[in-house]
């Protein structure tokens, strides 16, 4: 046991979780006809894949004499959400299911073109509750 008692183990951040995207309108789930739930699994942002990410763009940063600016900072959350993205099941609004991959780059199109998918991810990913253990 860690010196902390079970402080450190009260979050089990490296097993995604799946998240129930929320209708922007309604704030119910999404769902198909037949009763199938919009998610989307996502590592927690205290997750060892996380910090690598952060790891990773930090080094690319301190390597790079290029200033820091806003569009790019916002590539990079954008970059970092699909990161944290490990499986998803999506629905439109018109409750149809949508056969996209989830794959990092239509991860960053999702997030980009819906900024309502994309907060509802960031909400998720940095609350532990989502990954506190069973």
């Amino acid at each position: 046991m860690s010196k902390f008692g079970n402080l450190s183990g009260a979050v089990d951040s490296d097993l995604p979780r799946q998240m129930e995207v929320a209708n922007p309108f309604t704030g119910l789930p999404l769902a198909s006809a037949d009763g199938k739930k919009a998610t989307i699994s996502l590592y927690s942002a205290d997750s060892k894949i996380a910090q690598a990410f952060e790891r990773k763009l930090l080094d690319a940063r301190a390597l790079s004499k290029v200033k820091i600016t806003a569009s790019a900072v916002e590539t990079e959350m954008l970059m970092r959400a699909a990161e944290l993205t490990a499986e998803w099941a999506l629905v439109d609004l018109d409750g149809a299911v949508l056969d996209v991959p989830c794959t990092q780059a239509n991860a960053v199109d999702l997030y980009k073109e819906l900024p309502w998918v994309y907060e509802q991810v960031l909400d998720f990913t940095r609350s532990r509750n989502n990954y506190k253990r069973a």
